[in-house]
C-alpha cells in the first residue's frame, strides 16, 4: 500500500508483480519543523493502524478500487485493458481516480485510525475552525466532521501525493532519475503519464495567504505556458469573510521569450446576515494581450442570497467599457428530498434570451432528475430526464443489492434523441450488468450483458455486447491473488 502500516498486519500490495511493497523514493524536500501546522508531511509514514476495524475495512476498500484503476481485476482483463505496472505511464483519468480514491479512503478513517502524530495534525486542523470536543469525535469517520471532514480528507490526500508521490502511486520505478531529463526532451506531458503534476502550490499565515504556479512546455522547453495564482483571505468581524486574488498566464517560445497575455482580479465578500441568512458578493476583472499590450476586456460582478432552503443568484458580465453583455438569475429552491431550480439569461440589451428549468428528487433509493432549456418564446431547445432506483441489503443467505436506471434526451420540439438503460445486480459472490443504449440521430444501438464472481483471492469476469465502433464481442478475465 502507498501507506506504511503501524500494526503487525501489512496489506497486499496495489501492484504486486515484483513481489515487494512499492517504497517511496522522493522527498518532500523541507524539515518538519518547518511545515505549518495543517501541513502532513512525514506523519503518513506509519501514519495510519492496520489493526484498527474502519481503517481495515477502508484499506480494504481502497485496494479494490487501486486494482480496477491500474487495470488489475477480471473485469479490466475481460475488456483487453492492459495492466498498468511499476514504471508504466497512467491516463489522465486514471490520476485523477486515484486522487479520488485517496481522498475517499481518508474521509473513511476515524481519527483513533491514524498515528498519534498524525491524529495531532488532524485535531489541530479541526480546532483552528473552531471544532470543540475534538477529543471526544475520535471514533467518527472523517467524513462525518461535518462541515469540515470533506476539506481535511482533500487537503490529506493531496498532500500525501505531493510529499510521496511514489508510495502515492506506486510506481516507484517510473520515477527514476532520468524523470528530468525525459521531461526536457519529450514536454511537460511526459510527467502528466507519469501522474505528476508539474504544480506548486503553498500557504503562509496560517492558510490565509495561498500561492499557486503549474506549467507546461513542449519538448526541450519550447512553447511553455505559466499559470500563477495568489490569493489572499481575511476575517473582517466576526460575521465577515473575505477574499482577494489575482492570477496572471505567461506564455513564450522558450523560457526567455515568456509574456504575460492573461490578467485576472477578483474579490469576494461572504456576510452572514442571520441564523440561517447568507450574503456573498462578488467581482472580477480581466484583462487580455493583444497587438498593443494588455487590455481589460471582461468584468463580472455577481451577488448570491442562501437560507437553509432557498438561493437566489445574479451574475452579470461588463465588455471592457462597463457595457452590459449578459446576466444569468437563478433562483433554487431546496423542500425536503428535493431541489427545484428556476433560471434565465439575459441578452446585452435586458431581454430574455432562454429559460432553464431544473428539478431533483431523492428519496429511500428513488432518484429523478431533470434539466430543460428554452429559448425566449418558451419552445424547448433541449431536455434530459433520468430516474435511478437503489436499493441494497442482507438476508440469511447473502447480501444483495439492485441498481437500476435510465434516462431520455430531447432535442427541439420534443423529438426523442438519445435514451439509455441500465441494471447492476449483486447477490452473494455473482455480479450481473446489463445496459443498452439508442441514439436516434446517428441510428446506432450499443447492448452489453456481462457477469462476474469473486470469492477470497478468486475473481472472474465475462462479458458480451454490441457497440457501433466494435461490432459484436466478448471477453472474459480470470485473477487470482497468492
Amino acid at each position: 500500500m502507498p501507506i506504511r502500516p503501524t500494526g503487525s498486519s501489512t496489506p497486499r500490495q496495489p501492484i504486486t508483480e515484483s513481489g515487494q511493497p512499492n517504497r517511496d523514493r522522493s522527498s518532500s524536500g523541507t524539515e518538519s519543523g518547518a511545515r505549518s501546522p495543517a501541513t502532513f508531511g512525514d506523519e503518513f509514514v506509519g501514519g495510519i493502524k492496520t489493526t484498527h476495524p474502519q481503517a481495515r475495512k477502508a484499506l480494504d476498500a481502497y485496494q479494490n478500487k487501486v486494482r480496477k484503476i491500474l487495470n488489475h481485476d477480471a473485469e479490466s482483463l475481460a475488456r483487453g485493458n492492459s495492466p498498468v505496472r511499476s514504471g508504466d505511464a497512467m491516463s489522465a483519468d486514471q490520476a485523477q481516480a486515484m486522487q479520488d480514491a485517496t481522498k475517499e479512503l481518508f474521509q473513511n478513517l476515524p481519527l483513533n485510525a491514524l498515528s498519534p502524530k498524525m491524529a495531532e495534525q488532524a485535531k489541530g486542523f479541526l480546532r483552528r475552525r473552531g471544532v470543540e470536543n475534538v477529543d471526544a469525535l475520535g471514533d467518527k469517520p472523517i467524513k462525518e466532521l461535518a462541515p469540515y471532514g470533506s476539506e481535511l480528507a482533500s487537503r490529506m490526500a493531496k498532500q500525501f501525493k505531493e510529499a510521496h508521490p511514489g508510495a502515492y502511486y506506486g510506481l516507484a520505478a517510473g520515477l527514476a532519475a532520468g524523470i528530468g531529463y525525459k521531461a526536457y526532451q519529450d514536454g511537460s506531458d511526459f510527467l502528466k503519464d507519469l501522474g505528476i503534476k508539474p504544480e506548486f502550490k503553498k500557504t503562509f499565515f496560517d492558510d490565509a495567504l495561498v500561492a499557486k504556479a503549474k506549467a507546461s512546455w513542449g519538448a526541450k522547453a519550447t512553447d511553455v505556458h505559466i499559470n500563477s495564482d495568489l490569493e489572499y483571505r481575511t476575517d473582517l468581524g466576526d460575521n465577515t469573510k473575505a477574499k482577494v486574488g489575482v492570477n496572471a498566464t505567461f506564455k513564450g517560445g522558450t523560457l526567455g521569450e515568456l509574456e504575460m497575455t492573461r490578467l485576472r482580479a477578483r474579490t469576494s465578500v461572504d456576510r452572514q446576515l442571520g441564523d440561517d441568512l447568507k450574503l456573498n458578493l462578488n467581482a472580477a476583472t480581466t484583462a487580455k494581450k493583444y497587438t498593443h499590450g494588455l487590455e481589460v476586456f471582461e468584468h463580472e460582478v455577481g451577488a448570491k442570497l442562501s437560507t437553509d432552503g432557498m438561493d437566489f443568484a445574479a451574475k452579470s458580465k461588463l465588455d471592457g467599457e462597463g457595457a452590459h453583455k449578459s446576466t444569468a438569475l437563478d433562483l433554487t429552491f431546496r423542500p425536503e428530498h428535493s431541489r427545484i431550480g428556476l433560471g434565465t439569461d439575459l441578452a446585452a440589451d435586458g431581454s430574455i434570451d432562454r429559460y432553464r428549468l431544473s428539478g431533483r428528487y431523492s428519496n429511500e433509493g428513488l432518484t429523478l432528475d431533470g434539466k430543460s432549456k428554452w429559448d425566449r418564446n418558451f419552445d424547448l431547445e433541449s431536455a434530459r430526464l433520468s430516474a435511478r432506483y437503489k436499493v441494497s441489503g442482507e438476508s440469511s443467505l447473502s447480501a444483495r443489492s439492485l441498481n437500476l436506471g435510465g434516462s431520455v434526451e430531447v432535442g427541439p420540439g420534443g423529438d426523442l434523441t438519445k435514451g439509455s438503460a441500465d441494471l447492476l445486480l449483486s447477490r452473494g459472490e455473482w455480479t450481473y450488468r446489463g445496459s443498452l443504449n439508442r441514439n436516434l440521430n446517428t441510428g446506432t444501438t450499443g447492448a452489453e450483458l456481462s457477469a462476474g464472481y469473486k470469492k477470497g483471492n478468486l475473481e472472474f469476469y465475462g462479458l458480451g455486447g454490441h457497440s457501433a465502433e466494435r461490432g459484436n464481442y466478448v471477453g472474459a478475465g480470470l485473477t487470482f491473488r497468492f
